[in-house]
C-alpha cells in the first residue's frame, strides 16, 4: 500500500495549534526571564555607597581570576577577567565617569589593562605577567575611585545608576504606551454640544 510522502500529510488542527502555542510560550518565557536576569544584574553591578567600593569587588574579582590561573584554569581565568571589565568595570558605570572626569586617556588604559590579563591568562607560564598586572590594574582603578569619590558634583554608584536610567513609564487605568513620535488624543471631560445642523 503506497502513503503519500511524509511532507505531503499535514498534522490535524488541533496538533498543529498545540505546537504553535508551546513555541509561542517558550518564546515568552525566554523573553521575560533574560528581561528579568538582566535587570537584576544591573541593580547589583550599582549597588555600591562609593566608587571606592566598586574597585574593591573589582580586585577581589581580579585576584579570584589569578588564583584561578595559578591552579591551572587559563580559560577561567580569562573569563574571570572578563567578568570583571563587564560586570565591574563597565556595568558599575566606572568606565563611563572615569571617562567623563578623568579623561578618556585614562578610561583607554584601564581597558587596555583588563584586555591584556585576559589574554594572557590563555597561555600558560605569564603567572608573573599576571600578578604585575593585577597590581598595576588594581593601584590605577583605586586611584581612579579615590578621586571619583573626592569630586562632590558626582553622585555615588547606586545614585548615578539611578540617575541615567530612563524614565519609568507612566501608570494608571488611562496610560497606554505610545510609539515614539505618535500622538495622543486627549480627552476632555463632556461639555456643552452643539446643536445639530
Amino acid at each position: 500500500m503506497a502513503h503519500a510522502p511524509l511532507q505531503d500529510r499535514l498534522a490535524p488542527p488541533s496538533a498543529r495549534g498545540a505546537v504553535v502555542l508551546g513555541a509561542v510560550l517558550l518564546l515568552l518565557t525566554g523573553l521575560v526571564s533574560g528581561l528579568w536576569s538582566t535587570a537584576r544584574a544591573a541593580e547589583s553591578d550599582t549597588d555600591y555607597d562609593s566608587w571606592g567600593a566598586v574597585v574593591e569587588a573589582i580586585t577581589t574579582e581580579l585576584d579570584a581570576a589569578a588564583e584561578s590561573y595559578g591552579s591551572g584554569d587559563t580559560a577561567g581565568a580569562a573569563a574571570a577577567f572578563q567578568r570583571a571589565y563587564n560586570s565591574g568595570y563597565v556595568a558599575s558605570n566606572l568606565q563611563v565617569v572615569t571617562t567623563d572626569n578623568l579623561g578618556a586617556e585614562t578610561a583607554s588604559e584601564q581597558r587596555q589593562a583588563f584586555t591584556d590579563l585576559r589574554q594572557a591568562a590563555y597561555a600558560a607560564g605569564n603567572a608573573e605577567t599576571i600578578s604585575a598586572g593585577v597590581t598595576e590594574l588594581s593601584d590605577s582603578l583605586a586611584d581612579t575611585a579615590a578621586q571619583l569619590d573626592e569630586l562632590d558634583s558626582l553622585a555615588d554608584p547606586r545614585t548615578y545608576a539611578a540617575d541615567q536610567a530612563p524614565p519609568s513609564p507612566p501608570s494608571g487605568p488611562n496610560s497606554r504606551p505610545t510609539r515614539p513620535g505618535s500622538t495622543r488624543a486627549v480627552v476632555s471631560a463632556p461639555g456643552p454640544r452643539s446643536p445639530p445642523r
